[in-house]
């Protein structure tokens, strides 16, 4: 819950004031979400995990989300705390695709549609630094296994000699995805440029889609974008243990353990 400079660096807020209320959220595998009631009326509160595992720039964050927000593809960001712990954004009352009752066909043809729409964005940044992210996680994590280190390590050279052409979320699950308002998404916290098969590789392991599925998404994706749907499909499945690899590190770091080196 709030810490007491938390709470006053809320209440100092001339929109917020000395009296609000928190309801806390479902959803969010780390992070802790809330409905911020004030006077002024609701806000979405998100509190960021601190631990060691996170290494995300959040003003950085902040700066481009307000451009995605002017693109009327994300929620406005309007507070950043001084400790970039927690953030507030305008409240919208949503519909997402998780939830819809649309058939899976259908909502695998709108994740690709908003991929698409993602990816024509106009919006200029960093590459997504996966080799850097990798070696952090491996820190953080005590990772010492050798397999998996030189998996990393043939990893990093092929990510490195990848061309990154466009702007991605690179976490875009159906619950990522909102109906209405149209066009909105949700959850940019690794949105960077990079290559679109990885990120269509991220939204299948982040959604679970099994090959069928996949194919639908990478077909229509092929489709809207006027690519070969057989050349896209090869770059998925070799960016597919890229986005693995990228979810195992993750994890180890979220929660490391002691370790040994295996002979």
């Amino acid at each position: 819950m709030l810490s007491a400079k938390q709470h006053q660096e809320l209440q100092e807020l001339a929109f917020i004031g000395a009296d609000f209320e928190l309801d806390a959220l479902s959803g969010g595998t780390v992070n802790q979400s809330y409905c911020l009631r004030s006077v002024s009326g609701r806000y979405f509160l998100k509190f960021f995990c601190q631990n060691g595992g996170d290494r995300q720039d959040r003003h950085r964050q902040f700066a481009l989300q307000q451009q995605i927000a002017g693109f009327g593809m994300a929620p406005a960001p309007l507070y950043l705390s001084a400790a970039g712990d927690f953030m507030l954004e305008t409240w919208l009352d949503i519909e997402d695709l998780a939830t819809s009752k649309l058939v899976m066909r259908d909502k695998l043809i709108c994740l690709a549609q908003r991929l698409a729409a993602i990816h024509a964005l106009p919006i200029q940044c960093t590459d997504l630094p996966l080799v850097e992210d990798w070696q952090h996680y491996i820190k953080v994590g005590n990772i010492q296994t050798p397999a998996l280190l030189e998996n990393v390590a043939r990893a990093s050279r092929l990510w490195r000699a990848l061309p990154k052409p466009v702007f991605s979320h690179h976490d875009l699950s159906f619950a990522h995805v909102c109906l209405s308002p149209d066009a909105l998404c949700l959850d940019w916290e690794y949105a960077a440029m990079s290559t679109p098969a990885y990120d269509l590789a991220s939204s299948i392991l982040a959604q679970g889609l099994n090959d069928a599925q996949s194919r639908v998404l990478c077909d229509e994706y092929a489709r809207i974008c006027a690519l070969s749907a057989e050349l896209l499909w090869q770059d998925i499945q070799q960016m597919l243990p890229i986005a693995r690899l990228t979810n195992q590190l993750w994890h180890l770091a979220q929660n490391p353990v002691k370790q040994s080196p295996v002979a």
